[in-house]
């Protein structure tokens, strides 16, 4: 292990030489529920620390007396680290609690910033994950914890570059937090949008005020005007996708595979992976805006036939085996509307009753196009779909500032904790 100095002014050593590592403990066995209780020590699990953003404040199991005696306590300002299952997650603990086995403490130096170590903890996260001996699960033990390297800057250095990065961990909490906000405003609004509607005048009926404009329905009160129809009764034609095999991917055409739909809300232009394509299938699998595309198959029941609409961004990316595309009759059906029609509860618990279990999660053709939906007149569906999109393009550029900081930190940890850049006072960045 290289320990030399190599940033001048800097100390070239191991984590082992500046703190001392213990590790955790647990009561056994586990499942004894002697061990806990509602109100004793708080109990830190793998789930409290990625829930957690700065300080670890508050966990979700506590411990009884009898359960902490054998634990190991740690005190609010002392860092700790997982180093089983998931591992390479240090936080600083702002509670009185307990750890398990699963993770290690450092014991508080004067020579060691906590704020600086726990980012060169998370730095060293793929380091220590590539020292991780596999059995049930990924682990590692104190003694690799103690000799992985450290490059130690002098105290008033270390604290710079800790209150740098936390300003820079402060402006990603901000945007996240933000987005959550936008996207708790969106469920809102589509909830209101797709039972309530928009009147002539841009607002929103009323059904306590204005019950003369509404009527029941298959899937309940509506507006008057609307109706509902069975998916099969409103497309003009379905197709699966293309089934190719591993050893085609790699360059060519834009796929969109079925994992891809639940990582997105629509297909406005991602990269997916690249697949060989003749001419022919590109043509023929080929999705152009307002179609949309499902998943057939899912590993869970929530999954199932989840879809998204193409916009004209996502025009011309093809569509994978296990996916089918849809294409609405655009006389009477917008695919923007139908996308977010489809994610009514009654409708997707309508799909959930006609799916199948068996390894996957799946849903005949037949059976998916008898389920109903509402459906305004077009006019009022472009009115819908154009304010849940302005929506989703706020969100949209959130998550874009969000990674555009978040690579912004990468970069300039690594050079802050390797001394390539020497900092003494903060810079300013946008929020």
């Amino acid at each position: 292990m290289r320990t030399e100095q190599t940033v001048q002014g800097w100390r070239g050593t191991t984590l082992g030489n500046e703190t001392r590592v213990r590790r955790g403990a647990s009561p056994r066995p586990i499942d004894n529920p002697r061990w806990f209780s509602s109100d004793g020590p708080a109990w830190i699990r793998i789930a409290d620390v990625t829930a957690s953003v700065g300080q670890l404040l508050r966990t979700t199991q506590r411990l009884s007396g009898e359960g902490a005696m054998r634990s190991v306590p740690v005190s609010p300002g002392q860092v700790i680290m997982s180093i089983a299952a998931t591992v390479g997650r240090p936080i600083i603990v702002g509670i009185d609690a307990c750890i398990h086995d699963g993770f290690v403490v450092f014991d508080r130096h004067p020579r060691l910033d906590p704020g600086f170590l726990v980012h060169h903890l998370r730095q060293m996260e793929p380091y220590f994950t590539g020292q991780g001996q596999t059995g049930t699960q990924a682990n590692i033990n104190t003694q690799i914890v103690e000799a992985s390297p450290l490059s130690l800057p002098p105290w008033a250095e270390q604290r710079a570059i800790a209150a740098v990065l936390d300003t820079i961990d402060d402006a990603i909490q901000k945007t996240e937090q933000i987005i959550a906000k936008l996207q708790q405003v969106k469920q809102g609004l589509l909830h209101d949008l797709l039972t309530r509607g928009i009147d002539d005048n841009g607002e929103l009926r009323d059904p306590e005020r204005h019950p003369e404009q509404f009527q029941d329905s298959p899937l309940g009160r509506i507006p008057k005007g609307w109706r509902v129809a069975r998916i099969g009764d409103i497309i003009e034609s379905h197709q699966a996708g293309i089934y190719k095999d591993r050893s085609e991917y790699g360059e060519g055409s834009n796929i969109v595979g079925v994992a891809d739909l639940f990582r997105h809300d629509s297909l406005d232009g991602q990269q997916f992976r690249l697949v060989r394509l003749t001419a022919s299938e590109q043509s023929e699998f080929r999705l152009e805006a307002g179609d949309l595309v499902y998943a057939e198959s899912s590993l869970v029941l929530d999954g199932i036939a989840k879809t998204l609409a193409v916009t004209e961004a996502g025009a011309g990316t093809t569509f994978a085996w296990h996916t089918r595309r849809l294409r609405p009759n655009r006389k009477s059906v917008r695919g923007a509307f139908l996308a977010f029609a489809l994610g009514l509860p009654r409708t997707r618990a309508f799909v959930a009753s006609r799916a199948t279990q068996t390894a996957l999660t799946g849903i005949p053709v037949a059976a998916y196009f008898e389920t109903p939906v509402i459906l305004p007149p077009v006019t009022e569906q472009d009115a819908i779909s154009a304010m849940v999109m302005a929506l989703e393009h706020q969100i949209k550029a959130e998550f874009a500032h969000s990674d555009k900081v978040k690579a912004l930190k990468r970069g300039l940890a690594h050079d802050l904790l390797t001394g390539r850049v020497r900092t003494t006072s903060l810079p300013e960045f946008a929020a």
